[in-house]
């Protein structure tokens, strides 16, 4: 593919700040939270930022490696060449941890779980207020009637407060002794 349709695609998924500043990029994340370019297959942002703007990458078993920490920076300037040994080293010594979380979240003052893995605060927030939000029970609601069209006012109140009709609660219980 020509080297200008590809930079083409590489800027339209890269927020290029001005200076020596992080390109975060916004385009499709690996499972590792690893910035991917998509165009018939799937290929590392780092390495299409390095071959783009530094040149040809002519070893086998070479990595490119981020400096500044940020792993969603595909800036030129924070990239270089690594064999993929001095990469493994590095991620695991103590004094060059993740700095930032997959979605591109400072991990400064992250929950620590007990297996060790770090969670971004604000990642942590947003998982727990999508899962608020998906079981909460609305307790005596403002309906008067179920989805079957059964009447709730001789309703059953579970534990959890949910409301439940006696008539659904008799279909449920007919289909189990079957």
């Amino acid at each position: 593919m020509d080297n200008r349709i590809i930079e083409k695609m590489f800027k339209d998924r890269a927020e290029i700040g001005e200076g020596n500043a992080c390109w975060n990029w916004v385009g499709h994340i690996n499972k590792r939270g690893h910035p991917i370019m998509k165009h018939k297959i799937p290929r590392p942002a780092r390495r299409i930022s390095f071959e783009l703007y530094i040149g040809e990458i002519l070893q086998d078993r070479v990595g490119v490696f981020v400096t500044c920490g940020n792993e969603l920076c595909v800036n030129p300037n924070h990239l270089e060449l690594r064999c993929l040994e001095q990469i493994l080293k590095s991620t695991q010594d103590k004094g060059r941890e993740k700095t930032f979380c997959k979605r591109g979240h400072t991990l400064e003052g992250a929950f620590v779980k007990g297996s060790g893995k770090r969670w971004c605060l604000t990642c942590m927030e947003e998982h727990y207020k999508k899962k608020k939000e998906k079981y909460v029970a609305h307790p005596l609601s403002s309906r008067s009637h179920c989805r079957r069209g059964h009447s709730l006012d001789d309703a059953i109140i579970r534990k959890n407060g949910v409301r439940l009709c006696r008539g659904c609660d008799k279909l449920r219980r007919e289909r189990q002794k079957k």
